[in-house]
């Protein structure tokens, strides 16, 4: 394949096979190849049969009981992921796997963080995704904070300080190059208004 057409999208749930097969159709209709999906829902004990043609591999992190949280890792059809190892989140909030396209070795990293203390989480993921990654590594999420409100907001808005969002910045730029050798932000595409129900 010429290239990896990745999206990042906070689901707001995905248990119903109607919002779900919508989700997924946009995505086809924009030809994503891989999907980072947080706030899923999906339980350990009752995760969804997927069945979408195009969609066909997920790697999910559940929660045990509740419907909450959650994150999930998709490919198309069109990428031959083979699997080499995986990190998941007993609780859902992030997920590593790695693995190769063609000959080529990829990490790629879900992470959905708290509303509160992002900082402290996100420190600690990604220490122990410095351990885990090999070879490329793309990584997708929902920071719960948003350091370039007009860049990273739907709304361009943010609940937090000027102060607070620079130091946050400055922290995840620090972090990223420290830990991880690659950083690559692409804004997406609003999808709230098309999807905003739950699951």
């Amino acid at each position: 394949m010429s290239g990896l057409h990745c999206v990042s999208f906070n689901s707001n749930g995905l248990n119903i096979p109607s919002k779900r097969g919508q989700v997924l159709h946009s995505f086809k209709k924009k030809h994503v190849d891989g999907l980072f999906l947080q706030e899923t829902y999906f339980r350990k004990t009752s995760t969804p049969v997927m069945k979408n043609n195009y969609y066909k591999t997920w790697y999910n992190a559940c929660t045990p009981l509740k419907k909450q949280k959650g994150v999930s890792i998709v490919f198309s059809k069109n990428v031959s992921f083979k699997k080499m190892d995986s990190l998941v989140a007993a609780d859902g909030r992030y997920l590593f796997v790695k693995g190769h396209i063609g000959e080529t070795l990829y990490t790629f990293a879900n992470i959905y963080a708290p509303n509160e203390k992002q900082v402290t989480f996100l420190r600690a993921v990604f220490k122990l995704l410095s351990l885990f990654s090999e070879g490329y590594l793309l990584v997708g999420g929902d920071f719960n904070i948003a350091p370039d409100p007009k860049v990273d907001s739907s709304t361009g808005k943010s609940r937090y300080s000027k102060q607070k969002l620079k130091r946050f910045g400055d922290m995840l730029g620090a972090e990223m190059s420290e830990h991880l050798e690659v950083r690559v932000r692409e804004v997406q595409p609003n999808f709230t208004k098309m999807f905003g129900f739950g699951s």
